[in-house]
C-alpha cells in the first residue's frame, strides 16, 4: 500500500505542468452573479445572461419583447505590502491609495420573433485600478494604473430551439487604454550601487491603446425538468497587445 502512494504520488507530480495566474479583474459581473459566487451560467435569464451565459437571452424570446439592464458595482481591493530586499531589509509596509473604482454596465435585449433574441452591451470588467507612493519601496514594480481605461463592447444572439433547450453566442471586443507608471533604476552596471538608491530613480510612464482585442463566447442552456436547468458557456480568452 505505502508502494502505490508512493508511484501515485510521484505519477501526479510528474503530471503537474506550470500554471499562470492573473489577478486583475474579477471573473464575475452583478449581484446575482455575486450572490451565487460567479455560478450563474445555467440561470441567466435576462439581458446580463450577454456575459453570463449568451443562451439565457432567449428567455427574452417574443416578438418586440424588450429588456434593459443598468447596474453600478463598487469594487474594492485593499492592498498592503512590505518589500523585503535581497539583503533581507524590511521596509514600510504600504497600502493601496486608490482601493475602490465604480463599474457600470448596461445591457439591452429585443425579441425577434417567438424564438430569436438580439442584444448588445457596455461594460468595464470588475477592476480597482491601483495607486502607490511614487517614493514607496514598490516603486520599481508599479506606481500607478489609475489613467487606464477599459471597456467591453458586446453583441450576442440567442435562440430557442425546443421550449427546454436555448444556445447563444456573443462577439466582444475589449477596448483599452493602459497607463502604467513604475520607476526604474539608472544605476550603471560597472558601479555597486546602495540597496534602494533613489538617487537613480527614473520614473517611466507606460502608454498603450489598442482599439480592437476580439473574443466571444458560446453558450447552451437545457431545462432538465421543471426544477433542474443545467448550463455550458465557453468563453474565449482576451488578448490585448500595442507595438512599441
Amino acid at each position: 500500500m505505502r508502494r502505490m502512494s508512493t508511484c501515485l504520488a510521484i505519477s501526479m507530480i510528474a503530471a503537474s505542468s506550470l500554471a499562470e495566474a492573473g489577478g486583475m479583474v474579477l471573473p464575475v459581473r452583478g449581484v446575482r452573479t455575486l450572490a451565487r459566487a460567479g455560478a450563474n451560467v445555467a440561470g441567466a435569464g435576462d439581458a446580463d445572461a450577454l456575459w453570463d451565459n449568451p443562451a439565457g437571452l432567449a428567455h427574452g424570446a417574443g416578438a418586440n419583447k424588450r429588456s434593459l439592464l443598468f447596474d453600478v458595482g463598487l469594487v474594492y481591493q485593499a492592498v498592503e505590502h512590505t518589500r523585503i530586499d535581497a539583503d533581507g531589509n524590511l521596509y514600510e509596509t504600504i497600502t493601496n491609495q486608490q482601493p475602490s473604482q465604480v463599474v457600470p454596465t448596461l445591457a439591452a435585449a429585443l425579441g425577434i420573433g417567438d424564438r430569436l433574441v438580439i442584444a448588445g452591451g457596455l461594460s468595464t470588467p470588475y477592476a480597482a485600478v491601483h495607486r502607490y507612493a511614487v517614493d514607496g519601496p514598490q516603486r520599481h514594480a508599479s506606481v500607478s494604473l489609475r489613467s487606464s481605461t477599459f471597456v467591453l463592447v458586446s453583441v450576442g444572439a440567442a435562440y430557442q430551439l425546443t421550449d427546454r433547450l436555448r444556445i447563444g453566442a456573443t462577439i466582444q471586443d475589449l477596448f483599452s487604454q493602459l497607463s502604467s507608471g513604475v520607476v526604474m533604476s539608472g544605476c550603471p552596471e560597472a558601479v555597486t550601487c546602495a540597496a534602494d538608491d533613489r538617487s537613480y530613480d527614473m520614473p517611466v510612464q507606460i502608454e498603450q491603446t489598442d482599439y480592437v482585442a476580439l473574443s466571444g463566447s458560446v453558450g447552451v442552456q437545457l431545462d432538465a425538468s421543471d426544477r433542474v436547468t443545467v448550463g455550458l458557456v465557453a468563453q474565449a480568452p482576451t488578448r490585448v497587445s500595442a507595438n512599441g
